[in-house]
């Protein structure tokens, strides 16, 4: 089990990650990174079957016709494509 983070010791962590970053600007960037990335992956959005199709210019049609190469979730019957996996694909085809 997680446990969840206090507002203190939120505050530490952050801390300590800006004495880091001030000593070492590279590890400072790739701190930056990681974290924009941990974000973006929380943040990102699913697509319908139409939205993926339209976002990789393609025809619902292709979708179904390359569904078990195409990274995506089943939900029921239904399939949802995630941004960032649609993107990598995408640079892909």
């Amino acid at each position: 089990m997680i446990k969840q983070m206090t507002r203190a010791e939120a505050k530490l962590v952050a801390e300590e990650l800006f004495k880091l970053i001030k000593k070492d600007r590279q590890l400072g960037e790739k701190l930056v990174g990681a974290i924009r990335e941990s974000v973006a992956e929380e943040m990102d959005e699913y697509f319908d079957t139409k939205s993926a199709a339209e976002f990789l210019g393609v025809s619902v049609h292709y979708i179904y016709k390359n569904i078990d190469d195409i990274p995506h979730t089943n939900i029921g019957k239904l399939h949802k494509f995630k941004r960032s996996s649609l993107a990598a694909f995408r640079s892909r085809i």
